[in-house]
């Protein structure tokens, strides 16, 4: 009974002297998950000797690491390290609406509708533009028809939608490889300590094995979580086996793939009007090379040169006075 309290005793006190428990106070848009994942990289995670932690040292790193934070503490108590922090005030997008610039194309394309919400429109429907073409000007004429008029420059503001195209190719293999399974199954048992994984049963190394997580269980002391964990999973053993597709089939899985990756090449704005498919088929392999048609919006500000120009004269000016 002695031995056994003794023992119970030094056990306490060798599990006190680690960390077990991380907590994360005070964020909102960083994720729990890469704040504790930069903390691991500076030496601080659950399982670690609390006298190896520099909490100084990491609370610097936090604060290079994370633009985001302005102030952070770093505080280990019994078995758990507490981190606080506060976040910057998130950036609020400003539109400025006096420093003149101009609404160019970003590509090439034929104008399928303009609106102009300031700003003199130089194009119209159907209109053939090109990449840097002014599509809405700064420049304003001010002043009534027969009377003296005069130039004003605003921040062009407004949208314009085009019909514009892209080239896409894929090419694929008519040789390829695939996994058939044998209908073998296997359980597998395994420990995690801080992330370190200890197979209890493993199945045979030299057959392909597909790994399935069927359960996970993390232990605990009351609300404190251990940094152990029971992991449960279905091993089933496959073979690699060489197949054929014929060029038809390619060309089917082909047009899917470049359908989707036509469908990435989308703005929130934008819609596929059109995809052409051109086939090229080769002894071992199919290439497509595609034309994608869709309606984009092309808009996008670019400072007016003329009055660019004006301020640089007028900073030259400035200088030569003094």
């Amino acid at each position: 009974w002695t031995a056994g309290l003794l023992c119970f005793a030094a056990g306490l006190y060798l599990l006190s002297s680690f960390v077990w428990v991380m907590r994360i106070e005070g964020n909102e848009r960083l994720s729990k998950e890469e704040l504790l994942s930069a903390c691991r990289e500076m030496g601080l995670y659950p399982g670690v000797r609390k006298r190896s932690v520099d909490t100084q040292a990491v609370t610097n790193g936090l604060l290079e690491d994370f633009a985001d934070i302005s102030w952070v503490s770093v505080g280990i108590h019994g078995t758990d390290a507490t981190i606080r922090l506060a976040e910057t005030i998130e950036g609020v997008e400003i539109i400025d609406k006096e420093t003149p610039c101009d609404i160019v194309a970003s590509t090439d394309g034929v104008i399928l509708q303009i609106t102009a919400e300031r700003g003199t429109p130089l194009v119209a429907a159907g209109d053939v533009v090109k990449k840097g073409d002014v599509l809405i000007s700064s420049a304003l004429t001010i002043g009534l028809e027969g009377e003296e008029q005069h130039t004003a420059y605003t921040a062009a503001e407004g949208t314009v939608t085009a019909r514009i195209w892209r080239r896409l190719t894929e090419e694929l293999p008519l040789q390829y490889e695939e996994a058939v399974y044998s209908g073998e199954e296997r359980k597998n048992h395994s420990l995690l300590f801080s992330g370190r994984e200890l197979d209890i049963l493993h199945p045979d190394s030299d057959v392909q094995w597909e790994r399935e997580l069927l359960s996970e269980k993390t232990f605990g002391l009351g609300d404190r979580k251990l940094p152990l964990t029971w992991r449960r999973e279905r091993w089933r053993a496959y073979e690699t086996v060489q197949k054929t597709r014929t060029a038809a089939e390619a060309k089917t899985l082909l047009e899917e793939k470049l359908r989707k990756n036509a469908e990435n090449l989308l703005s929130p704005y934008g819609t596929i009007e059109d995809i052409r498919i051109r086939y090229e088929v080769y002894a071992n392999s199919v290439r497509a090379d595609a034309e994608i048609t869709m309606a984009e919006r092309i808009e996008e500000k670019k400072q007016n040169t003329e009055t660019e120009n004006q301020n640089e004269e007028k900073e030259q000016e400035n200088a030569n006075e003094l």
